[in-house]
């Protein structure tokens, strides 16, 4: 769909047809659970009334950014120079952005 946008761009007049320059971004997206291997409900008292096992991401991988980690994915964003959206890709939070570069 980004494509068949991006492609009417320039025949509305909103875009140059070739950019010379690009933006590359990644950021970072949380997926739930890594650290906690039981999920518990309790009442007003402190009784148990429910054990549950959460849900775990078997493909998301754990990063280490500004000192602290962070389980999940990464969103590679490419733009042109004007701020137009290109290229999305979606990783492993541990991808390097160096391999998510080519046009």
């Amino acid at each position: 769909m980004l494509e068949l946008i991006n492609r009417q761009l320039p025949e509305k007049g909103l875009k140059v047809e070739k950019a010379t320059a690009a933006v590359v971004d990644a950021t970072i997206i949380h997926t739930a659970g890594g650290k906690q291997r039981q999920a518990i409900e309790v009442n007003e008292q402190g009784d148990v009334l429910t054990e549950t096992t959460p849900s775990k991401d078997a493909d998301a991988r754990w990063i280490r950014k500004d000192g602290k980690f962070h389980l999940g994915y990464k969103q590679h964003t490419r733009t042109d120079a004007d701020g137009y959206i290109e290229k999305i890709h979606l990783t492993p939070a541990n991808a390097h952005e160096v391999k998510h570069l080519a046009p």
